[in-house]
């Protein structure tokens, strides 16, 4: 496990360093497009130091001061995994392809785990399972004129078509949004996974809670347990989004269906995206006392594990995922058909939405 740790480390920093770094460091199998870079990194960097990595991630990830989150319930007219597998494959897609996009990941959730943490009365842990959120976008803008330009596509007769997708995915939506320096925020992440793609490798966690006090008083709260979490040696990755209900901005022009986040069982306050070492170091995250200590601030705090986690845009770029679906991902990593994932080809396929060609760092 080391190994693939250090060499998916070493894939994901290739899309970041200069031409002439990575052309110094560059394995004759690697055939992966690089990205422009969105830090320093000293000429001649021959090594792949797992601390400058870590902050490469969170740098690119923290640049995105806008923040669009709809939460979910899929649609029980088929099959989870059918929803999902159209979902992944044909929706999400469709949705990388609006301009303006800096980040779009997608999650999909398994029912809440009530006992992974420690709880105590007063705090709800738990809700039927036709209330619990299984399906969460997250679509990070670097401002409002890129979320403008990204709400205004696709055109007026393309539109409906891409909006018929949604009642076929979901059969409800609680739309969300954050904004400013303190919306959004990656604390830590040392996963040396920058785009991620599929089951995750460790224990992750989706945590969604639900304010009781005041905004301020609730926010001061679970900043602060973020901070000290972000601190605990068996958390690998987290990043808190502070929440509010997104329905006005809906109505005047967002894309979504109608949201119903207006109804206190899915209005939430706080996205944790938690990734851990063992589940069995939970505890030490939030045993009695600490759950006692929050009560004051938090009426509800549901921990839904993640099944799977896409990412179709990553730094303002669409992944190969994002472009031919995770099936053609899987495919073409199985085959290593480098000329399939070759810049020249995907703008014969796809157009100018490729760029410079796809990210994806963390294929192996």
């Amino acid at each position: 496990m080391v190994v693939r740790r250090d060499f998916l480390a070493y894939l994901s920093l290739l899309a970041f360093l200069p031409k002439a770094a990575r052309a110094a460091t560059r394995e004759p199998s690697d055939q992966l497009t690089a990205a422009p870079p969105t830090s320093p990194v000293p000429p001649g960097t021959n090594g792949v130091g797992p601390g400058q990595l870590s902050q490469m991630i969170m740098d690119t990830e923290n640049k995105a001061p806008v923040i669009r989150v709809n939460c979910g319930h899929s649609s029980e007219a088929r099959s989870l995994a059918s929803v999902r597998r159209y979902q992944r494959d044909v929706h999400s897609p469709a949705i990388a392809r609006n301009p303006g996009i800096y980040e779009y990941c997608h999650f999909s959730f398994d029912p809440i785990r009530p006992h992974i943490f420690a709880s105590v009365g007063g705090i709800e842990f738990d809700c039927p399972k036709g209330e619990q959120f299984n399906s969460v976008a997250a679509t990070l803008f670097l401002s409002e004129e890129d979320h403008a330009r990204s709400i205004a596509s696709p055109p007026d007769d393309v539109r409906p078509l891409l909006v018929a997708d949604v009642p076929l995915i979901q059969k409800w939506t609680a739309p969300f949004f954050a904004e400013g320096p303190n919306g959004g925020h990656t604390y830590i992440d040392t996963t040396g996974i920058a785009v991620p793609q599929g089951p995750p490798t460790h224990p992750a966690f989706g945590l969604f809670l639900r304010q009781r006090s005041d905004a301020n008083a609730f926010r001061e709260c679970v900043s602060t347990m973020a901070r000290r979490w972000s601190a605990h040696s068996d958390v690998r990755r987290l990043r808190l989004t502070l929440l509010k209900s997104n329905e006005a901005k809906q109505a005047a022009g967002d894309y979504a269906i109608k949201g119903i986040a207006s109804t206190n069982h899915h209005m939430f306050h706080a996205w944790i995206d938690l990734v851990i070492d063992s589940e069995r170091n939970a505890m030490q995250l939030l045993s009695k006392e600490d759950a006692k200590a929050i009560r004051p601030y938090v009426s509800a705090f549901h921990v839904y594990p993640v099944a799977e986690r896409y990412t179709y845009v990553y730094a303002g770029r669409p992944t190969l995922v994002g472009l031919r679906g995770y099936a053609a991902y899987q495919a073409i990593n199985e085959f290593h058909a480098a000329n399939e994932r070759d810049p020249r080809i995907l703008r014969w396929m796809y157009g100018p939405v490729v760029q410079d060609g796809p990210i994806d760092p963390s294929s192996t």
